[in-house]
């Protein structure tokens, strides 16, 4: 009978697993959700399988998924930054945007927060 329940917990882990891994792939441009619900998807997995050593199939899926969100989510975000600060274009759009949420361009903001002045950004 304890057989049985241990399995059946281990089965819900793997499970949650998988599910955690596809919330993490879907959530990649939220930044940060991706890093707590695939973390979750590999610990789960791990916990899933046990004293065994060996990984199930579904684990090792949820493995994979969970990493590969991880790694897009860094990607995209390294990106992102990277045309923030040398698309010109983009960082006028970033300044416009952030005028009207918040009353100050994102250069000034910048420049508050680290005390480094960016070059100013002009579109050619």
């Amino acid at each position: 009978m304890e057989y049985q329940q241990k399995e059946e917990k281990r089965r819900q882990l793997i499970a949650s697993s998988l599910i955690l891994a596809v919330l993490s792939l879907i959530t990649i441009q939220l930044v940060i959700f991706p890093f707590i619900f695939g973390g979750l998807s590999i610990l789960f997995a791990i916990l899933g399988s046990g004293s065994n050593p060996k990984i199930p199939a579904k684990g090792k899926v949820a493995i994979v998924l969970s990493s590969l969100s991880i790694v897009l989510t860094i990607t995209l975000s390294v990106f992102a930054i990277k045309m923030i600060f040398t698309n010109p274009a983009m960082r006028q759009q970033l300044n416009a945007t952030s005028m009207q949420i918040y009353g100050e361009s994102f250069d000034d903001a910048f420049e508050k927060s680290f005390g480094i002045e960016l070059p100013p950004a002009e579109v050619k």
